[in-house]
């Protein structure tokens, strides 16, 4: 559970966020760090106050490509 930055309320998770320009969403990448596999940021929202934040839910993906 997530609380906000903001107003300390509890944050609806688990959310994507895409572009209309790239339909399988936002990535992040590093072709250094990831050896080419993307990470795909999941998305907290704040219903009270608008507050968005970002997240990657699975940490040991990102080290084990950080490796």
């Amino acid at each position: 559970m997530r609380k906000c930055l903001r107003c300390n309320e509890e944050m609806t998770e688990g959310l994507n966020l895409v572009s209309d320009n790239l339909p399988s969403g936002l990535q992040i990448t590093n072709k250094e760090i990831f050896a080419n596999k993307a990470i795909k940021p999941k998305v907290c929202i704040c219903l009270k106050c608008g507050y968005v934040e970002l997240y990657i839910d699975n940490m040991e993906k990102l080290q084990k490509f950080s490796k």
